[in-house]
């Protein structure tokens, strides 16, 4: 565990665009992005992770993964995917019940016609431009099955008061991705939970293709 923090921050530093974050997910927030799967179909799943970090998520989803399930993760940091890909393989340690597949590459470069039940999202959209986040998010529903869902995090923070902070220009970027991320929401998101046990505190989203027009229950603590 304290491996994983020293790396995280450590990239955290150097690499604050493609990082985002200044510590792993928390156990609490991974039972939160997780849930859909807990309540997973009898028939083999295939689950897509962008952005795993140290891996906060991954071994979490790896015990909700059976026989036949595919698991396949991309990682762009080259130093956390390194690290990550050591991890696993001494997980797994030659087991083959689960097709595992860890790319270092970015998630735009996602091959067509491969579809997935679940999509866990770590990437830090903040960071991004709206239309990044938009060909990001397109792609992520491109390749969802029908029934799938998209679960991601944001962090807690009164927008007004994050916009505060930042020079004009960053202010202008921010507020038009969020104008963008709020779009998305009202179209696509179907539950969320607030995980306050989190550096920093953090939202759990789920998303989906069908549109929704109520407004999305609160999903309640495990």
């Amino acid at each position: 565990m304290f491996k994983d923090l020293q790396l995280f921050f450590k990239e955290f530093k150097s690499n604050f665009i493609s990082t985002g974050a200044i510590a792993p997910s928390s156990p609490q927030l991974a039972r939160a992005i997780l849930k859909p799967i807990r309540k997973r179909p009898s028939r083999p799943i295939k689950v897509l992770e962008v952005g795993p970090g140290t891996g906060a998520f991954t071994f979490e989803i790896l015990k909700l993964l059976k026989v036949g399930d595919t698991l396949h993760i991309y990682e762009l940091n080259e130093k956390l995917f390194s690290y990550l890909n050591k991890k696993i393989a001494a997980k797994l340690k030659g087991e083959h019940r689960i097709d595992v597949q860890l790319l270092h590459t970015d998630i735009r470069t996602l091959k067509s016609g491969l579809k997935y039940d679940y999509i866990i999202s770590s990437l830090p959209f903040v960071n991004f431009d709206s239309r990044i986040f938009c060909e990001i998010m397109d792609n992520y529903f491109r390749h969802l099955a029908p029934e799938g869902i998209i679960s991601y995090f944001d962090y807690i923070l009164p927008h007004r008061l994050r916009l505060q902070f930042l020079k004009p220009g960053e202010h202008q970027r921010v507020k038009r991705l969020l104008t963008t991320m709020k779009s998305y929401l009202r179209r696509h998101q179907v539950a969320y939970d607030h995980v306050w046990l989190n550096l920093p505190p953090a939202s759990a989203r789920h998303l989906k293709k069908p549109l929704y027009t109520e407004i999305p229950e609160k999903i309640k603590n495990n």
